[in-house]
């Protein structure tokens, strides 16, 4: 048999260990997400003391990019940097999540990875969990607008039914009574911007219009 050598290139990249500049050493696990055109640069998951990194090729002006932004930016609380790289090969590393997009998305803004599931450890559909979570969270379930929005009978009664589980069970944690001393970075301009966003009411729910224009994303004066 005889290997190409983009594919000999990449056989030697799933093969290989990466020293970043920290001195942690990655070794490549599986590819995560699979270039169509250019094997060598698919984005990889990567392990460093069985811990799970996203390990990504770029080329070397994108990698010179990244690096004055993680300069200016690299404590800024709202943005993900990667939190260490490969000089020689231009790779960069970032922490790896499991997770739903929504659980991404509070941990960028408060800091704190808190709405996150394991699915590895549940013993149901991950939709399912999730939909479960976003009801004890952000509910309580409003009249007939969700259900109605959803279009769908099956749907509709799931929600209906979790809804009155998370009632007389009592499920505690709800988003409103997140405080700012557990989660550092969820001020009050902060929670206020993650309600408007998830409310389950979709007629009440503001667009991705207001919410990139909201006064949160402003920069300080001073800063």
């Amino acid at each position: 048999m005889i290997l190409r050598p983009a594919r000999v290139f990449k056989v030697a990249r799933m093969l290989s260990t990466f020293v970043g500049q920290s001195g942690r050493e990655y070794k490549l696990h599986k590819v995560l997400q699979r270039h169509p055109k250019k094997p060598e640069v698919s984005v990889c998951l990567a392990l460093c003391n069985y811990k799970p990194f996203v390990l990504k090729p770029v080329s070397q002006s994108i990698f010179d990019h990244l690096q004055e932004f993680r300069t200016e930016f690299g404590s800024h609380p709202r943005l993900r940097n990667h939190i260490d790289q490969n000089e020689k090969d231009s790779i960069v590393f970032y922490e790896y999540f499991k997770t739903d997009l929504l659980s991404l998305c509070l941990y960028v803004i408060t800091g704190v990875q808190s709405f996150n599931l394991n699915f590895d450890e549940i013993d149901t559909e991950p939709e399912v969990a999730v939909l479960f979570k976003l009801l004890a969270t952000f509910g309580p379930l409003p009249d007939d607008a969700l259900v109605t929005h959803v279009k769908d009978m099956k749907a509709g009664q799931l929600l209906t039914d979790f809804w009155q589980v998370i009632w007389e069970r009592e499920v505690r944690g709800s988003f409103v009574e997140w405080e700012e001393d557990v989660f550092p970075n969820l001020d009050d301009g902060a929670k206020r911007l993650i309600l408007r966003m998830t409310k389950l009411d979709p007629a009440r729910r503001a667009p991705m219009s207001d919410i990139g224009t909201d006064a949160h994303w402003g920069v300080d004066e001073g800063s």
